[in-house]
């Protein structure tokens, strides 16, 4: 083998477990709903949120490339303010 292919090879096994642990990582979205979780208007907003993010290439759950992260706080506007003022992820 010459020292080239070597130096070549090297470098690829290298970068290797860097390739793997970058095409695991997803993105994560946090979503602060002004309504309670049981809301029938709460649930076709996020229903709405998930049509969107598959229109433009996105999928949540498992396999798919987008963690979404929810808080319901309803109308509390003191809950909503703690809760937009968190940076995911939430406790």
């Amino acid at each position: 083998m010459k020292r080239r292919e070597f130096v070549t090879l090297l470098g690829a096994a290298a970068a290797w477990p860097f390739a793997v642990r970058a095409q695991q990582l997803k993105r994560r979205i946090g979503v602060v709903i002004a309504r309670l979780e049981n809301d029938p208007l709460g649930q076709a907003e996020v229903a709405a949120l998930f049509d969107n993010l598959r229109q433009h290439g996105w999928t949540a759950g498992v396999g798919g490339n987008v963690q979404v992260d929810y808080r319901w706080p309803g109308s509390d506007i003191d809950r909503i303010r703690a809760d937009a003022a968190v940076a995911p992820p939430w406790p």
